[in-house]
């Protein structure tokens, strides 16, 4: 009976060293693994106090219990899958904790004294959260450009005083391009149509892009806007479709001479046939009228004349009162 009891103690003995041995080999490897994978073999967190309210490792915390939930054989795996919890509800992810704060992820009293500037969230509970907390001034997510990222979004993004197109980063950018060209002398494409000052037809009749003189004297346009145009511009003078005829035409309703005076009413025109004036509309002059009317008089006096001639044929004479 003694050697059965003694042998009993010896098994029991074997079990729990067995099984203590087991279990610190077990809390090791993944502590190992946990290291391994975030580099806190050199830091506070190389303990179990990690995972455990306490080291002797006989209950977990709520990290522990969050890793516990997802089994496997793969610590590391297991480990990332619950990276983006926030196992003791600081505020903090667990990967926030543990790679940058370097804090326990289950202990909800050890949370970061610094903003985490990325994850929208006032980690040190200053009242200022990521690039608005002054912790974040040199963080890389807190850096900004060194040129306006847009030009339309209504925000300084560079950081320079002046917003979308008030900034000179947006000088060429489309949506600050003015519909057509604002200078037509300044030797710039103002509206980025590949077309510079005059050349642009934004620029067509400025004063800038017209010609020094009248460059048609036949088109009936006013070329250099002096306010004269063709040949009545003195650019024109002495130019063969401004040299005046030197006759004028009386009938063509055109000042041909350019004196000012058009047909008729041109002194050039005083005897021209279609000028000289015929009142009684019959169609020429009123002085071969009177011609006319003269020798009219004259055959009738003839007629009254010829009544009181004798009409030898007839043995009487024509004339009243002189009856045979």
């Amino acid at each position: 009976m003694k050697k059965i009891s003694t042998c009993l103690i010896y098994v029991v003995a074997f079990a729990v060293v067995n099984f203590i041995g087991t279990g610190a080999f077990a809390f090791q490897s993944r502590l190992d693994a946990f290291n391994l994978l975030y580099g806190t073999g050199g830091t506070k967190l190389n303990t179990c106090l990690t995972c455990h309210t306490d080291t002797d490792g006989s209950a977990f915390n709520p990290y522990g219990n969050d890793l516990q939930q997802n089994t496997g054989s793969d610590v590391a795996a297991r480990l990332q899958m619950i990276e983006s919890l926030d196992s003791d509800g600081d505020l903090t992810s667990n990967h926030d904790e543990i790679v940058l704060a370097t804090t326990f992820p289950g202990d909800s009293s050890d949370f970061p004294t610094f903003d985490i500037c990325d994850d929208g969230v006032d980690n040190d509970g200053d009242g200022l959260m990521d690039c608005a907390d002054q912790d974040c001034q040199l963080d890389v997510n807190c850096q900004l450009p060194s040129n306006e990222t847009s030009c339309t979004d209504g925000l300084d993004n560079d950081g320079d005083g002046f917003i979308d197109c008030a900034d000179a980063d947006c000088s060429n950018d489309s949506a600050c391009l003015p519909s057509s060209e604002t200078s037509c002398t300044d030797g710039i494409d103002n509206d980025n149509d590949g077309l510079i000052d005059c050349d642009d037809t934004d620029c067509a009749g400025q004063s800038a892009c017209l010609p020094n003189s009248e460059t048609s004297c036949t088109d009936s346009i006013d070329n250099d806007a002096d306010g004269y145009t063709d040949c009545a511009d003195q650019d024109c003078a002495g130019l063969p479709d401004c040299q005046a005829p030197v006759i004028e035409n009386c009938s063509d309703s055109v000042d041909n001479d350019f004196d000012g005076f058009i047909d008729c009413m041109d002194p050039d025109c005083t005897s021209d046939q279609s000028c000289i004036s015929d009142d009684d509309e019959e169609g020429h002059d009123d002085e071969n009228d009177e011609d006319d009317e003269d020798d009219e008089d004259a055959t009738n006096h003839n007629e009254k004349r010829g009544r009181g001639n004798l009409d030898k044929g007839k043995g009487y004479v024509t004339g009243k009162g002189f009856e045979r």
